[in-house]
């Protein structure tokens, strides 16, 4: 099986906020099912089109940010890429005209999971974040937010980004909910492939928007092919502005991943207006648009955001609002449930509790 994987990690020592004055470079790691782009004016390797299933790595130049949260910074392991490329006879393909990709390398499969292996190797706990990136995303829109994730978390281990064709187009929606779909079998078998190689590794699952039909569908396939594994691999499973019908959700989905031995996290908001459209456009509200009330489920903790962002956060709050980064900082770095995360508030509906995001959380020692 050949697939495309890009690994978070960082080129030089571990960088804190204060970075107002120049980039961070992350290399990530990447599984697509994107085909390479044949266009001449493609600036990212990677296009639209659905194609094989292929593993890599690709340096991302994260944006300076004038005020960046103060535990931020890139998983503190020297990918050393240029002996690793030189020794292995790796070709890494320079991306000169790209805003957000410096380089990308594509790996075999054994490669990926050597770099993964080498990465861990000094952890005492040994960590995996996997990202699933939402509707209208190029290749290096969706590793960039990837890696901007695993940078606002600073999160213990690497990442790697799956990848599949969104068109990167508002246009493109009912495409890209094909696209979805037809991913789907290709992130379970990352999945168990990532399980196999690394039985005892926790492994966080992290989707976006539209990227939530392939996570939970996946999610459960996986189940089905190891039903009796005495191991399950996956820790925190946390859906972020979910593009999934919600009644769908609760009535056929909730009580199935409630069950699965994964803690499990909604984000919602009521100031999500491209969740909003999509509410339109296909009739139904969604599962991460909280204008009709928070969605409870039992056994799965659901934070609502509204209080803390604005429509300028929109549909990418969680990687433009500094209080929901330090919420998800808190649940993936700290692994600390809802009831312990000083990011929040309990609130209650008709349907049961829930948490509110407060917007100035009070930070304390870290």
């Amino acid at each position: 099986m050949q697939f495309t994987l890009v690994g978070v990690a960082c080129s030089a020592c571990a960088l804190f906020g204060g970075l107002s004055s120049r980039s961070v470079e992350q290399v990530v790691y990447y599984v697509t099912t994107r085909a390479v782009a044949l266009e001449p004016d493609n600036k990212e390797y990677y296009g639209s089109l659905r194609g094989s299933l292929e593993v890599g790595a690709v340096s991302v130049r994260l944006p300076p940010d004038d005020n960046p949260n103060s535990f931020a910074k890139t998983f503190n392991y020297n990918w050393a890429d240029s002996l690793f490329l030189s020794k292995n006879k790796i070709p890494k393909i320079n991306l000169p005209k790209s805003e957000k990709l410096e380089w990308v390398a594509p790996l075999t499969k054994e490669g990926l999971f050597e770099k993964i292996n080498q990465a861990m190797v000094h952890q005492t706990e040994k960590r995996l974040l996997v990202y699933i990136h939402g509707f209208k995303r190029s290749f290096g829109k969706n590793v960039e937010s990837g890696a901007r994730l695993a940078y606002e978390t600073a999160y213990p281990g690497p990442t790697v980004v799956f990848s599949w064709p969104s068109t990167n187009s508002i246009s493109g929606y009912t495409a890209d909910r094909g696209n979805a779909e037809w991913s789907t079998p290709y992130l379970t078998r990352t999945l168990l492939a990532l399980h196999q190689k690394f039985p005892y590794y926790k492994i966080d699952l992290v989707a976006h928007s539209m990227g939530n039909r392939v996570l939970v569908d996946a999610l459960l396939e996986f189940q089905e092919l190891q039903p009796l594994a005495t191991i399950w691999p996956f820790s925190q499973v946390v859906l972020l502005a979910p593009d999934i019908d919600r009644s769908i959700f609760i009535e056929n989905y909730a009580a199935k991943l409630a069950a699965l031995n994964s803690k499990l996290t909604i984000y919602v908001s009521a100031e999500d207006f491209p969740l909003m459209a999509s509410g339109s456009f296909n009739a139904y509200p969604r599962l991460g648009d909280a204008r009709s009330g928070v969605p409870i489920a039992e056994g799965i903790e659901t934070i609502d955001v509204s209080h803390a962002i604005t429509m300028a956060s929109g549909h990418a709050y969680y990687r433009k609002s500094h209080e929901v980064s330090h919420d998800l900082y808190l649940l993936l770095n700290k692994n600390l449930p809802a009831s312990e995360r000083e990011t929040l508030k309990k609130a209650v509906n008709e349907q049961g509790e829930y948490w509110d995001l407060l917007a100035e959380p009070a930070i304390g020692a870290q």
